[in-house]
Order: C-alpha cells, then structure tokens, then sequence
C-alpha cells in the first residue's frame, strides 16, 4: 500500500501518512513482525482524521460499529475506529492485525500483540514531528518495542494530564500492562 484515496501527494497529511508507514515498516523488520502489515497500518491510521465528527459518527452508524463510552466521549480520536470499519469495503484491507492497530492506535488496547503496539509507537515518533520526545522514542524503539512504547505513554500521559485532559481507560490500563506502574 502507499497511500489511501482522499490523501493526494500534495494533502498535508500526505507526509505524516508516510513517515508513520515508513517508520512502522522499520519497526517492524526489526522486531519481527510482518512489514507490509505494518506498512499498510500507518498508511490507514489518519486516513478519516480530517473528516468532520458527523461524518465519521455517520460511518461508523453505518457500518455498525458502536463505541464503548469513553471511545465516544472522545470524538478526536473515532477517525481510528472509522477506518479501521471502512477499510475492508472501501479499500479491501482486511487483515484482523492491521484493522485492529488502525482502531486502537490512538488509546491502546490492553492486551495488544506487537502490530499495535508498533503503530503506537510510529505515530508518536514519526519523522516529521516537531517534538523532542519523538526523536528520543525513536530511539527508544528501535532499541526495545517495549521501551519505545513505555516511553511514548509516559510523554502521552503527561500532555494529556498538562492539558487537564483524562486519558482514555485503556491507556491507564497499558500503563499497569507495560511496567505494572501505577494508573495515571
């Protein structure tokens, strides 16, 4: 996969869409998971983000898809979710792995295999970002999958704790599942 429809070259998304793809491919090789996988994982992630809530609350009534309470408290982050329900009909991505890191890659899901995990991780850190933590989780995860994500559910954790914001349940559950720290 190298890009989705709506995301044109010269979209501004564009760059993030292929630095998250990239860099998941990389991760991926790496730590032993199927690259293409986690190629067309990143390409997917953002692919609905610049889609109005109505719309994407529209797509995801039409595909059936019911979010749980906290996901629908939280309408910056359904672009995952409706992607992830788009894909196979609109694109004919119907990998379980990859549609399942496309619907989480914003909060986590506890139990998560290493696709997700990487996905998280490449969003976060992906080239292009303008913050020094994603260079430092770059590095991070290259190194160890597993510190890369720690690393980067800190830096989340803390910004959305600066903002006065309340993290998604499945990201205080993440933090107990990686280092059995306390909740955030």
């Amino acid at each position: 996969m190298r890009g989705v429809p709506g995301v044109g070259r010269r979209h501004p998304l564009h760059g993030h869409l292929r630095a998250v793809a990239g860099l998941s491919r990389e991760l991926a090789r790496r730590h032993g998971v199927d690259p293409a996988c986690a190629e067309a994982a990143g390409w997917l992630h953002d692919w609905l983000k610049p889609l109005g809530f109505a719309r994407l609350d529209a797509m995801l009534s039409g595909q059936g898809v019911r979010l749980d309470a906290a996901t629908r408290a939280i309408p910056a982050i359904w672009h995952g979710p409706a992607a992830a329900a788009m894909a196979p009909a609109r694109l004919g991505v119907r990998a379980p792995g990859v549609l399942d890191a496309v619907r989480w890659h914003s909060t986590w899901r506890p139990g998560w295999g290493p696709l997700g995990r990487i996905l998280f991780v490449a969003d976060f850190c992906a080239p292009g970002r303008a913050f020094p933590e994603a260079r430092t989780g770059r590095r991070l995860a290259r190194r160890s999958l597993a510190l890369g994500v720690r690393y980067v559910l800190a830096c989340k954790l803390a910004w959305l704790r600066a903002h006065g914001l309340k993290p998604h349940p499945a990201m205080t559950t993440c933090w107990a599942e990686t280092a059995g720290g306390p909740s955030a």
